[in-house]
């Protein structure tokens, strides 16, 4: 379970800005909707966001502050493999809410950081809304899966050698 103390909204302004690097062709209308259904969370470090294997609840959108994405090598909350580290402006968890499957990749905090949290009928329902949100969620969906393969490779080949 995620702990992470609950705090003010994050401004609509900065938030939509943070939002639109991440995903640049998300409409307005969306962003909006995502920012009146978000909840501001502050974590310490150390304190996870997320655990791989739960189920996923939503998305984090990383507004200040580094996280560890880290995978288990057999079963949850096992012996850890680091996957990256991400820093804000990030997004965590569009790919785990938009397949309906559980949360892929543990997320520590590394520093203090401060997220907005979106609940997953919330997301789904935004992307819904047009269907230009779901074509620039897509887009972010397909970027991130490029990314992810190419950080297996790397690993892969750190394994090899």
């Amino acid at each position: 379970m995620t702990s992470g103390s609950v705090v003010q909204r994050i401004d609509l302004q900065y938030f939509a800005e943070i939002l639109v690097k991440i995903v640049p062709d998300l409409p307005r209308p969306v962003v909006e909707w995502l920012w009146s259904a978000h909840r501001a969370r502050c974590y310490s470090p150390a304190e996870f966001l997320q655990f791989e294997g739960e189920p996923s609840q939503g998305i984090f959108l990383i507004v200040l502050g580094q996280v560890r994405l880290s995978l288990s090598k057999e079963s949850p909350r096992a012996q850890r493999i680091h996957y990256r580290d991400v820093g804000s402006p990030a997004v965590l968890g569009v790919s785990d809410v938009m397949s309906g499957s559980s949360v892929s990749l543990t997320a520590q905090a590394l520093t203090e950081v401060q997220t907005a949290f979106v609940p997953k009928h919330a997301f789904l329902k935004a992307v819904q809304l047009l269907p230009q949100a779901g074509l620039a969620v897509s887009q972010f969906i397909a970027h991130d899966l490029r990314s992810t393969y190419s950080r297996i490779n790397e690993l892969r080949a750190q394994t090899y050698h």
